[in-house]
């Protein structure tokens, strides 16, 4: 009986000992490690959206660029800043990049120092934007961003000689029909970034994949964004790659090399 006892009393011992020991050690660290992973977390996000937004911005510009060399055609060598920006605005579209950390939403794009050479027709398309970092701890610093493109005024056509009173089109190298307009959409070469990432799996109007360009591939630029053409088959490191640029000719009807009309400008 006592011998009973004395393992009981052992075991009420050893259950206090253990109980006594100190609890929470693996706890402490944990809430020291979370918090400096989250912000670790938060600041690649932050990053990721940031160069998500400069390159959708410069898309953007790109098509504001287009646009405003081609308005060359009707008022020559004058470069509206209000309509410029309403393009950009317009390209980047409706959607979170009002609701993200673009300070003022799309409306906080700048491109008051925007130019046009009126001698050589050469103009750059320069914008700047505010983003908001969200660290209220650290008072909600600011950042600057900016950038650029450069663009050449566009008069529409390279003349290709006259045909008397016979009608005159606007055709393209390797377009399969003629256009009546020389605003037609389908002159302006559709331009979209996409991700390395993405690429294997795009296909061109034609269901071809995109290979490299001579002219600008080889390495892939640092954002890992390239740049493609719906009617081409190169993907471009360069958005200012040549490769990228179309020459349209006005020519007579009669010397359309048999081109149809275009279904959009020709109605």
């Amino acid at each position: 009986m006592r011998h009973r006892q004395d393992q009981d009393s052992r075991v009420l011992r050893l259950g206090k000992s253990v109980s006594s020991r100190p609890r929470g050690s693996l706890t402490v660290e944990a809430a020291l490690c979370l918090p400096l992973f989250f912000l670790a977390a938060l600041l690649l996000m932050l990053l990721l959206e940031t160069a998500a937004l400069s390159v959708k911005i410069r898309g953007a510009a790109r098509y504001a660029a287009q646009a405003t060399a081609a308005a060359q055609i009707e008022n020559p060598v004058v470069l509206d800043r209000g309509k410029l920006q309403a393009d950009l605005i317009s390209a980047l579209g409706a959607g979170r990049v009002d609701e993200n950390i673009l300070i003022g939403g799309r409306s906080g794009i700048s491109v008051d120092k925007s130019e046009m050479d009126p001698v050589t027709g050469v103009g750059f398309v320069r914008w700047k934007y505010r983003v908001r970092m969200p660290f209220p701890v650290f008072g909600s610093p600011i950042g600057d961003y900016e950038g650029e493109v450069k663009f050449k005024a566009w008069n529409g056509f390279h003349s290709a000689g006259a045909g008397g009173e016979e009608e005159m089109v606007y055709v393209t190298e390797n377009g399969i029909v003629y256009h009546r307009n020389p605003s037609c959409t389908h002159l302006a070469l559709s331009v979209t970034p996409v991700s390395v990432r993405d690429l294997a799996s795009c296909r061109n109007q034609d269901g071809k994949r995109y290979h490299v360009c001579e002219k600008c591939g080889g390495q892939i630029p640092e954002t890992g964004v390239v740049y493609i053409a719906k009617d081409g088959d190169k993907w471009h490191a360069d958005p200012d790659c040549s490769g990228l640029k179309r020459t349209v000719e006005k020519v007579p009807v009669s010397q359309a090399g048999g081109r149809g009309p275009c279904s959009r400008c020709s109605q």
